[in-house]
């Protein structure tokens, strides 16, 4: 009798907690390569990085054809290495350009996902050494991450918005004194 009430009674208790709501996990696992390599704004950002070596290999290769009519021309040649190693940098700045603003666009999404869905903290899934597939929130981020639309600029776009900002307040200024400045009397008689 005992045996049939301890019975009861552990299976009344496990009946009870399986009754109750299981509580979402304070953390997610999320991949970060998969998010930048699957994105739409990542396969955006490799068309506009291949597009701007493609812009600079043209222009290689169009100086590489006047040192082969002109191969003995040293101004070329130096032009040549110049130009190649400026286009090397470039490329390589503008890849970190389209990475930071891509990141940008993850981590904003990221912030947003785990405020909206009650995660204390989503950590990349490099980081970690064992974990359920059911915390990895990487497919559901993918979507919202492909919802967002991201336009690209390039450093020297940027450049020339930055360049442009105080030209564009001076002329501002210059045509807000002219409209408030009240006509004198003499004018206004003529």
């Amino acid at each position: 009798m005992r045996f049939l009430i301890l019975f009861v009674l552990i299976f009344g208790l496990a009946a009870c907690n399986s009754s109750q709501p299981q509580e979402k996990p304070a953390m997610a696992g999320v991949d970060l390569g998969r998010l930048m390599r699957d994105s739409e704004a990542g396969k955006e950002g490799m068309k506009f990085i291949e597009a701007q070596q493609k812009e600079l290999q043209d222009q290689l290769d169009a100086l590489q054809d006047k040192i082969e009519q002109k191969p003995n021309d040293e101004a070329l040649m130096a032009e040549l290495q110049q130009l190649y190693g400026a286009a090397q940098q470039k490329i390589q700045a503008e890849g970190q350009n389209i990475a930071s603003q891509i990141l940008d666009l993850i981590q904003r999404t990221l912030d947003s996902y785990r405020d909206k869905n009650g995660y204390e903290i989503i950590l990349g899934n490099d980081a970690l050494v064992s974990y359920s597939p059911k915390l990895d929130v990487t497919e559901a981020v993918l979507k919202e991450v492909n919802a967002q639309k991201i336009n690209f600029t390039s450093l020297t776009q940027q450049t020339q918005q930055l360049q442009k900002a105080p030209e564009a307040a001076k002329e501002a200024e210059k045509e807000a004194p002219a409209e408030a400045t009240p006509e004198k009397p003499a004018e206004q008689a003529k």
